[in-house]
């Protein structure tokens, strides 16, 4: 039996609103929750009593969000739900309603507040921004510094989220009746209460003894053993900062792990001085297997690319207009141009595979673990053509599907592969820019990785996508895993446990664990905090090390 109207409606048949003698039980309002969802924006249009109307949102992406303090609102992108006050469960399948905690990106309410005080925020004191200072006239500067002086102070606690690249947010609106997702930045004593409460439920999910490395792993049923995995991406040439500094959670030393995985964007451009940098950074990693693959802004690693076209980039100093601007070379050094062939060299030499480092090209390789885990990667250092960069594809091209001819296709479930490891996101998970919230993955990979059903999907290149996903094959469904930003700090990782240990194990075949591993912000910041996963992997009867 459906859900249907009953006739006690608040309308007559011809719009007319009826007296209300008593008010509806649950059951007797024929109401379907609408569900709406983070996502591509879709809204359902329902026709009510008396020609009326109401949107329902099925799946919101953006909303306009409020910052009382400083009276302005502005539309941007909600990337996860973060806390609700009532069912968890809203919270894991990302499901937005009113009164909803979420995060939501803090690049327009950055533009508005630099562009009104003159007067940086959440940009760590020791890094100089790239952007060239706008000249301003006296007028102007003083004005300014009023402004800043007057009302421009921002408490500590929003200023780390702006350094995070993510504000907490309210919802205001019913995104279910409205088609709106609409609300207000959390400041004060209402935030303080909001992150209490966010640490007190992540506290309970994630005990601290998960995080110790002499912890033995139980062997489930299924001969699997648990393994932990270490992810980064788009580090361009950016080491951990230092120890001392615990307001970053990309720190040295790295965390520790059985198995490291590289997505690719080791350097800015491609050059010796940026590879040996990373080369040495990955040696010193606390991890007996460290895969690595290019990504589009290592142009020395694609030989073909580099000889043909990116050469330029060095010979005549492009390397200063490449976005961000760091990681350039000194004056004398703009005519050098590198030799693609010593620099892979330095990838796959003794030393680095002594160190543990397995550089990959596009393919299948399997690797086996001291512990007795084996695991089977497909990796992929190719995109989508962005701008002539290196490791590019034409967006109709399907680099992945055997069935067109692919030439390293990814395998297909089963036995599919335990771990994808490309630099490119699949599209629609994690693969938003600012500004517009375009998702810009690769269809083609999106399909690959919905044959194979990998238990782990790590890329990066898109660094505003930052982010861990959980993705059911079966219903489409996805829930953003939430991690505690003052434990990524002292931890210096964020932590994600699926393993057979949990409650919430990840089941093979039906469900994947999408994490996109970017190191640096879009303003090519390294504050991201690096992922460690726990997962189970197939455990090799035969045992040993065999790489």
């Amino acid at each position: 039996m459906g859900i249907s109207r009953d006739s006690r409606h608040k309308r007559s048949a011809t719009g007319a609103k009826r007296a209300t003698y008593r008010k509806k039980r649950a059951f007797e309002k024929g109401r379907q929750p609408s569900n709406t969802r983070i996502g591509t924006k879709r809204i359902h249009l329902v026709r009510t009593r008396g020609g009326n109307r109401k949107f329902r949102g099925l799946r919101l992406e953006a909303g306009n969000f409020s910052w009382g303090s400083e009276g302005i609102s502005r539309k941007t992108r909600v990337i996860v739900v973060a806390y609700h006050p009532s069912n968890n469960e809203l919270v894991r399948t990302n499901t937005l309603t009113k009164s909803a905690v979420v995060q939501i990106d803090a690049a327009p309410f950055r533009q508005w507040y630099e562009a009104h005080y003159g007067q940086p925020i959440g940009r760590r004191r020791q890094q100089k921004s790239d952007v060239p200072e706008e000249k301003k006239s006296n007028s102007v500067t003083k004005k300014q510094a009023a402004r800043f002086a007057d009302s421009g102070k921002v408490e500590s606690a929003i200023e780390r989220q702006f350094e995070a690249g993510r504000l907490y947010a309210v919802i205001a609106s019913r995104p279910g009746q409205s088609g709106r997702v609409d609300g207000y930045i959390l400041e004060g004593e209402e935030l303080a209460f909001y992150q209490r409460a966010i640490r007190k439920k992540n506290n309970r999910k994630i005990p601290p003894s998960t995080f110790s490395k002499g912890q033995s792993p139980k062997m489930p049923p299924d001969k699997t053993i648990k393994t932990r995995l270490c992810l980064i991406s788009d580090t361009h040439s950016l080491p951990p900062n230092p120890p001392s500094d615990t307001s970053n959670p990309y720190r040295h030393p790295l965390p520790w792990s059985n198995i490291l995985l590289h997505a690719g964007d080791l350097t800015k451009l491609g050059r010796r001085s940026e590879h040996l940098g990373m080369l040495s950074m990955l040696k010193n990693a606390p991890a007996e297997l460290k895969l690595v693959i290019a990504g589009n802004h290592d142009i020395t690693l694609d030989e073909e690319y580099y000889t043909r076209v990116g050469h330029y980039r060095h010979r005549f100093g492009l390397e200063r207009f490449t976005t961000g601007g760091t990681g350039g070379t000194d004056v004398e050094d703009v005519d050098a141009v590198e030799d693609p062939v010593a620099i892979k060299a330095l990838w796959t030499s003794a030393d680095a595979q002594a160190a543990g480092i397995r550089y990959l090209e596009e393919g299948t390789r399997e690797f086996r673990l001291s512990t007795g885990a084996r695991v089977r990667v497909y990796a992929s250092p190719y995109t989508p053509e962005f701008c002539e960069w290196a490791f590019a594809y034409e967006r109709g091209e399907d680099r992945y599907d055997a069935a067109k001819g692919a030439r390293n296709p990814v395998p297909t479930f089963p036995p599919g592969v335990d771990v994808m490891l490309t630099h490119g996101p699949p599209y629609g998970i994690l693969d938003q820019v600012v500004p517009g919230h375009e998702s810009v993955g690769c269809e083609h990979l999106y399909r690959a990785a919905e044959r194979a059903k990998p238990r782990l999907h790590v890329f990066g290149h898109i660094h505003e996508g930052y982010g861990a996903r959980r993705f059911e094959w079966s219903t489409h469904n996805r829930s953003m895993i939430q991690c505690d930003e003052t434990t990524a700090r002292e931890e210096r990782c964020a932590f994600v446990d699926v393993s057979e240990s949990t409650n919430s194990s990840l089941r093979v075949g039906k469900e994947t664990l999408f994490i996109n591993a970017s190191v640096v912000t879009v303003e090519y910041e390294p504050v991201n905090a690096p992922w460690v996963v726990d997962l189970e992997l197939p455990l090799d009867e035969d045992g040993g090390r065999s790489n």
